[in-house]
C-alpha cells in the first residue's frame, strides 16, 4: 500500500507533474544525492525511534523471568531431586506450555502488527540535484527542502522557508481543531499535515531528533510492565513468602517432635511442591488468548496479552476530544441574524462570499458551501479583497440585475469597525449603542456556546470599477452571523452510554478550549463535574493535581506532555 503525498508513483526520476509549490519562487537547490546519501548515514532513517526489540528466541527466553514461572522451575527442580520425575515432568510441561502459548499469540500480533506498517509507505517531494523527487519519508535528510502541498504530511521538523495561505492541521499535536496559519520562518512539526496552501520546507531535524519522536517515547513505554504483570509478581511473590514460612515451621516443628532434622527438611521441601500452583500460568495464558481471539474476530490485534486483563478492569476512560468524540472536521451548524433569529439572508449572501472566492479554500468556507446548495446564477462576480490576517476578512463584489453588492465576511470583531447599520428586517437602521451592545451580546453568547463564529455584512456599491480594495469596505450593513462546529461523531453518545452502564467513568483530555469542550460533552450527553485547563495544570503540585482530578470530567488547553 502506497500512501503519496503528491498521488504519483514513487519514482527515482525527477517527477514530470507540476506541483503546486512551484507556483512559488524557488531559491532553493536542494541537495546533491550524494550530499543526501551521506547525511542518511549520519543522522540515520527518519523514523520515530522504536523500542529496541529482541529476537524471536530472546522474547522467548525473557518470558521465564516472572517470578510464578520462577517458583515453579525450583518446585520441579525439588521433585526431580526428591526422584519425582513424573511430577518434575508435569511442572515443566506446565511451563513450558503457558510460555509457548503466550509467546505464540503475542509474536503472531506483533507480526501482524508490522506486516501492516509495512504496507503503508509515504512519499514526499524533495528537491535533489536540482530537481524534483518523490522519496520515502524514512530517506529524507536535515538539508532536504520538501515541497508541500494541500493534504500532505509535514515529513520531519523544519522552518517554512516560503508560503502561500499556508495553513497546517496540527490537531495530532495539539487537539486544536482549526488549522494554524505559519509564515515564513515558522516552525513546522512532522506530524502535521498541510490543509491550504502552497509552501516549502527546509528540513531542520529527522527520526529522534524531532518532537513527535519525543512525545512518542514518552507516551508509550512498552518495556513498563502493566498493572496485570505487577499483580501476578505481587502474587507470586506473596505464594514465595508464605511458602517459606510454612517450610521453616514445618521443618522446626517436625524436628523438635522427631529428632529427625534430615527428613524434617525433605518433608518441608515436599509440602513446598505441593503448594505451588502448577496449573495458573497455564490458566492466565487460555483465558488471555481466548479475550485476544474474541478482541481478534472484531479487527483488534492485540500485541500484549496482559493488556487485556487492563482493558477488561478500566474503571476510568481517558479520551481525546478532536478525531475522536467529534469527526475533525468544521460544520456550518447556525445562521442567525443580529438578534439571533436564523437567517436564510445571512447563509445567502455568506455562500455567495464562499463560493466566489478564489483564494484558499480555508474550512470555514468549506463548510459553507457543503450546508446546503443555493442557487446563485442570476449573480456574476466582478472582483474581490482576498482574506488577510491583519484584517481578518474577505470580501467580493457580485452583480445582480445590475446593481453591485460588496459582501464582506470575517471575524466579528474586526468586521464591526467597518459597520455603520444592522439589517432590522428588509430595512437597514443605524447602530446605537443599545443596538450594538444587544449585536454583540449575541455573538458572545454563540462564542460561550463553543461555537466558532464569523459575522457577514453587506453594502450596495455606486462605483462601476474593475478593482476593488479594502477600503472599500466601510459603510457596512451587518446581516448576522454564521458558527460553526466540530460535530460529534455519531453513535459515540451511545456508546459512552454503554461504557457507563459497565461503571466506567469518561474523562475528556483535549487541547481544544473549554467552551468548545462543554458544548461537545452537552451534545453528547456527558455530564460535566467540573473542567480543568492546562495553564492551571501547570501551577498545581502532584499532590493538588492528584485530588482535582478526580472531581474534573474535562482537562481543557493541554499539551501533549501534560496528556501524558
Amino acid at each position: 500500500m502506497w500512501i503519496r503525498n503528491k498521488k504519483r508513483s514513487l519514482s527515482s526520476h525527477p517527477v514530470t507533474t507540476v506541483h503546486a509549490a512551484v507556483s512559488l519562487v524557488i531559491a532553493h537547490t536542494g541537495l546533491t544525492s550524494l550530499e543526501a546519501q551521506r547525511r542518511l548515514q549520519q543522522y540515520g532513517p527518519n523514523e520515530v525511534v522504536q523500542h529496541r526489540k529482541l529476537s524471536a528466541l530472546g522474547d522467548f527466553l525473557v518470558r521465564f523471568k516472572n517470578p510464578l514461572i520462577g517458583i515453579l522451575v525450583f518446585a520441579a527442580a525439588l521433585s526431580a531431586f526428591f526422584g519425582d520425575a513424573t511430577s518434575a515432568l508435569i511442572i515443566v510441561a506446565m511451563v513450558v506450555m503457558s510460555v509457548v502459548l503466550d509467546f505464540a499469540n503475542t509474536y503472531k500480533s506483533q507480526r501482524v502488527a508490522e506486516a501492516l506498517k509495512a504496507r503503508v509507505m509515504i512519499t514526499a517531494t524533495v528537491l535533489r540535484d536540482r530537481q524534483p523527487h518523490d522519496i520515502l519519508l524514512r530517506e529524507i535528510v536535515p538539508g532536504d527542502v520538501v515541497l508541500l502541498e494541500p493534504g500532505d504530511m509535514i515529513p520531519a521538523d523544519g522552518l517554512l522557508s516560503q508560503g502561500k495561505d499556508f495553513f497546517v492541521n496540527e490537531s495530532a499535536l495539539t487537539g486544536e481543531s482549526f488549522p494554524v496559519e505559519k509564515d515564513t520562518n515558522q516552525e513546522l512539526a512532522m506530524g502535521t499535515s498541510v490543509v491550504t496552501g502552497a509552501g516549502i520546507m527546509t528540513v531542520a531535524a529527522t527520526g529522534s531528533a524531532t518532537k513527535f519522536n519525543h512525545i512518542v517515547q514518552t507516551i508509550t513505554r512498552q518495556d513498563e510492565p502493566t498493572e496485570f504483570d505487577r499483580s501476578i509478581s505481587r502474587f507470586s511473590y506473596l505464594i514465595l513468602r508464605a511458602t517459606l514460612v510454612l517450610i521453616v515451621f514445618v521443618f522446626g516443628v517436625n524436628a523438635l517432635l522427631k529428632h529427625n532434622p534430615l527428613d524434617s527438611f525433605l518433608f518441608a521441601l515436599a509440602l513446598a511442591v505441593g503448594l505451588t500452583p502448577e496449573l495458573l500460568p497455564m490458566i492466565i495464558a487460555l483465558n488471555l488468548s481466548k479475550g485476544s481471539i474474541a478482541l481478534a474476530k472484531h479487527g483488534i490485534i492485540v500485541k500484549k496479552l496482559s493488556a487485556i486483563q487492563n482493558f477488561g478492569s478500566m474503571d476510568i476512560l481517558c479520551t481525546d476530544k478532536t478525531g475522536t468524540l467529534t469527526e475533525d472536521k468544521i460544520t456550518l451548524v447556525k445562521y442567525v441574524d443580529g438578534l439571533g433569529q436564523q437567517s436564510d439572508e445571512v447563509l445567502k449572501h455568506a455562500y455567495l462570499s464562499s463560493i466566489f472566492e478564489s483564494g484558499f479554500a480555508n474550512p470555514l468556507d468549506e463548510a459553507i458551501k457543503a450546508f446546503r446548495n443555493i442557487a446563485v446564477t442570476e449573480y456574476q462576480k466582478v472582483d474581490e479583497v482576498p482574506f488577510d490576517f491583519n484584517r481578518r476578512r474577505s470580501s467580493v463584489v457580485v452583480e445582480r440585475v445590475g446593481q453591485r453588492i460588496l459582501i464582506a465576511k470575517g471575524a466579528p470583531e474586526e468586521l464591526y469597525p467597518a459597520c455603520t447599520h444592522y439589517a432590522a428586517g428588509a430595512t437597514a437602521q443605524p447602530f446605537t449603542t443599545e443596538l450594538f451592545q444587544r449585536v454583540q451580546n449575541e455573538y458572545q453568547s454563540l462564542s460561550q456556546d463553543g461555537f466558532r463564529v464569523l459575522a457577514v455584512a453587506t453594502r450596495s456599491v455606486a462605483e462601476r470599477k474593475n478593482v476593488y480594495t479594502k477600503y472599500d469596505e466601510s459603510g457596512l450593513t451587518l446581516l448576522g452571523y454564521i458558527a460553526f462546529l466540530d460535530p460529534p461523531k455519531l453513535g459515540v453518545g451511545e456508546t459512552l452510554r454503554v461504557l457507563e452502564r459497565y461503571g466506567l467513568e469518561i474523562k475528556v483530555i483535549t487541547g481544544d478550549n473549554e467552551l468548545v469542550s462543554a458544548r461537545i460533552a452537552s451534545d453528547i450527553g456527558l455530564p460535566v463535574r467540573g473542567v480543568l485547563k492546562g495553564a492551571d495544570i501547570e501551577q498545581m503540585s502532584d499532590e493538588a493535581l492528584t485530588e482535582a482530578v478526580e472531581g474534573v470530567t474535562i482537562f481543557a488547553r493541554v499539551a501533549p506532555d501534560q496528556k501524558m
